[in-house]
């Protein structure tokens, strides 16, 4: 699979907004992969406990939590936020649904 592009993409998640910088747009996959590597990288703390994942930030606490699904995934419920206009890290993509096509 190609990556096609590299960006940031804005998500909101239980109505709390997120930028998540340096994602890989790969349009042959039909679900986003968040690296747990790369929020370690960033200074964030996973904790796996159970049947949950939760990501720490380390001023703002818990941030982002999630429960194993039946085929082993933790998945995220997120919407896409637009951006005001494509410029500078910015990749948009032409879709209903940007937040299924970046990695």
């Amino acid at each position: 699979m190609q990556v096609a592009g590299k960006g940031t993409l804005k998500i909101s998640l239980s109505g709390i907004n997120y930028t998540i910088t340096n994602v890989y747009y790969v349009p042959d996959l039909k679900n986003n992969l968040l690296s747990i590597g790369q929020l370690q990288e960033r200074g964030l703390t996973i904790l796996f406990k159970g049947n949950k994942c939760c990501i720490y930030h380390p001023r703002r606490g818990l941030i982002i939590q999630s429960t194993i699904s039946a085929n082993r995934m933790y998945t995220l419920s997120s919407e896409t936020q637009d951006c005001e206009e494509p410029v500078g890290n910015y990749l948009q993509v032409p879709s209903a649904d940007m937040s299924k096509l970046w990695h």
